[in-house]
C-alpha cells in the first residue's frame, strides 16, 4: 500500500556570528564545536543500551524504505535581526554554554561571556553582526508500491 516516513536531524551547528570573528584565541567556533561533541557522544553513551548506529539512508533502506530525500536544509537570518531573533541567538549560546561547560575549555567559555552579559555593548542582543544560522539534515523514505 505503500507510505512515506521523513526524518529530520540536526545539521551543522547553530552560528549566530560569522566565522571570520574570533573570541579569544583563534579558532574558538572549532573548539566550541568539538566540546559540543565531546558532550554528545559522552551524553548518548550514557543512555541504556546506547550503540552507534548506521547511517540514515542505510537504516532506511534496512527497513525496506527506498530513500527519495536526503538533503540539508538551511535558514540562515541576515543582519540585522529582530528583537525575537536576537533573544534566539542568546538562548541558544547560553544552552550551548551551559551544556558543554565540563567538555569546553575554560578559557573558550569565559570568551563568551561578554556575548552572553545583555548588558554588555558586546552583547549578542546588540552586536550589530549578528545572525542565525541553522540546518537541518531532512530525510525521506517511500515503501516500494
Amino acid at each position: 500500500s505503500g507510505g512515506l516516513l521523513a526524518l529530520v536531524e540536526f545539521g551543522d551547528p547553530i552560528r549566530v556570528l560569522p566565522p571570520e570573528v574570533d573570541l579569544g584565541r583563534p579558532g574558538i567556533w572549532d573548539r566550541l564545536d568539538a566540546a559540543w561533541s565531546s558532550w554528545f557522544a559522552a551524553m548518548r553513551a550514557e543512555l541504556p543500551g546506547a550503540v552507534d548506529s548506521d547511517p540514515y539512508p542505510d537504516m532506511l533502506a534496512a527497513a525496506g524504505f527506498d530513500v527519495v530525500v536526503d538533503e540539508m536544509l538551511t535558514l540562515q537570518l541576515d543582519p540585522p535581526l529582530t528583537e525575537p531573533a536576537r533573544q534566539f541567538a542568546r538562548r541558544q549560546l547560553t544552552r550551548a554554554g551551559t551544556q558543554i561547560a565540563r567538555h569546553a575549555d575554560p578559557a573558550d567559555l569565559a570568551a563568551i561571556e561578554p556575548l552572553l552579559a545583555e548588558g554588555s555593548p558586546d552583547s549578542i542582543v546588540r552586536r550589530p553582526d549578528t545572525f542565525i544560522r541553522a540546518s537541518r539534515h531532512l530525510y525521506i523514505g517511500r515503501v516500494p508500491a
